[in-house]
C-alpha cells in the first residue's frame, strides 16, 4: 500500500486523492473481480502522518452495498443506508468513526 501511495505522489502533478475504508474491512472478491479484495488496512492517523488531509464518510460497520457487504437483515438495510448518510457531518471531522475516508494531499 505504501509503495502505491509513493508512486502516485511521484507521478501526480498537483494532488493525490485516496478513498479507502477506515481500518479493518473484510471484503472478498465479488462479481468475478479478484481486485475487489481488500489487501491493505489504513487508519486516518497513518495517512495524516504521510501529509494527507483526511475526512470521513458514513459510520463504520453499518450500511454497505446491499446484498454484497451488508450483514444486516434485508428489511434493515434501507434504514442503515439512511443513517450512513446522516452521519456525514460527524464523521467528516472525526474520520476514525467513519466507514470510509477520503485523503487528499496537495503536492
Amino acid at each position: 500500500g505504501l509503495g502505491l501511495i509513493k508512486a502516485m505522489e511521484r507521478i501526480a502533478r498537483r494532488q493525490v486523492i485516496i478513498t479507502t475504508p477506515v481500518g479493518s474491512h473484510k471484503q472478498d472478491p465479488y462479481n468475478g473481480n479478484p481486485y475487489q479484495k481488500h489487501k491493505h488496512i489504513w487508519q486516518p492517523q497513518e495517512l495524516r502522518q504521510l501529509g494527507y488531509k483526511v475526512r470521513g464518510h458514513g459510520f463504520r460497520n453499518i450500511g454497505g452495498m446491499s446484498g454484497v457487504q451488508s450483514p444486516l437483515p434485508r428489511l434493515l438495510r434501507p434504514l442503515m443506508d439512511i443513517l450512513w448518510i446522516v452521519a456525514g457531518p460527524v464523521t467528516y471531522f472525526l474520520p476514525s468513526l467513519g466507514g470510509d475516508m477520503v485523503a487528499v494531499k496537495k503536492l
